[in-house]
C-alpha cells in the first residue's frame, strides 16, 4: 500500500492521537489540526488523499467546514470522512447529502473501522485520478487528430 495522506481535524487531543497511532501504524501520513476554520487552508498545504472531520467543534463546526472544502475546486475531490457523537439518521443524512461529505462513522468508533474507510476512500479517489488522467490525454488525442490534414 502506498503511504495515503490523511489530515484529521478534531479538538480532541485523544481521538487525534487514536486517529494518528491507528493510522500511522497501517502506514498512513497522518497530519492533525484542531481547528476547522483552517481547514481548506490545511487541506491544500497538506494534499491530503483524504480527511477526517470532526463533527462538533468550537467556532466553525465541521459542516461548514466540509461544505468549504467540497465548495473549493482545489479541494472538493478530497474525500472527508465526518465523525460524530451523534448517530441519528438525519445528522448523517445532512452530512452526506447536504454537505456533501464521503463518509460517515459515529464515535465511539473502532479504529480497525476508521483504518479501513479511510482506505477504502482513498483508493476510490487515486481509482478516480487515474481514469481522469486517461479522459484527459484521450481528449489531447482527439484535439490533435482533429488538427491533422484530413487525407484525400
Amino acid at each position: 500500500m502506498e503511504n495515503n495522506r490523511v489530515l484529521v481535524i478534531d479538538d480532541d487531543g485523544s481521538i487525534k492521537k487514536v486517529c494518528s497511532l491507528y493510522l500511522s501504524a497501517e502506514g498512513f501520513v497522518v497530519n492533525t489540526t484542531s481547528e476547522a476554520g483552517r481547514a481548506v487552508k490545511e487541506a491544500l498545504s497538506a494534499k491530503p488523499d483524504a480527511i477526517v472531520m470532526d463533527l462538533d467543534m468550537p467556532g466553525i463546526d465541521g459542516l461548514a467546514a466540509t461544505r468549504a472544502l467540497k465548495s473549493n475546486r482545489k479541494t472538493a475531490g478530497i474525500p472527508v470522512l465526518i465523525l460524530s457523537a451523534s448517530d441519528d439518521v438525519r445528522v448523517k443524512n445532512r452530512a452526506l447529502v447536504t454537505f456533501r461529505a464521503d463518509d460517515f462513522l459515529a464515535k465511539p468508533f473502532e479504529p480497525q473501522e476508521l483504518v479501513a474507510r479511510l482506505t477504502a476512500l482513498c483508493r476510490r479517489k487515486r481509482d478516480g485520478d487515474a481514469r481522469e488522467r486517461v479522459v484527459i490525454e484521450l481528449r489531447r488525442q482527439i484535439a490533435r487528430l482533429r488538427r491533422q490534414p484530413k487525407l484525400p
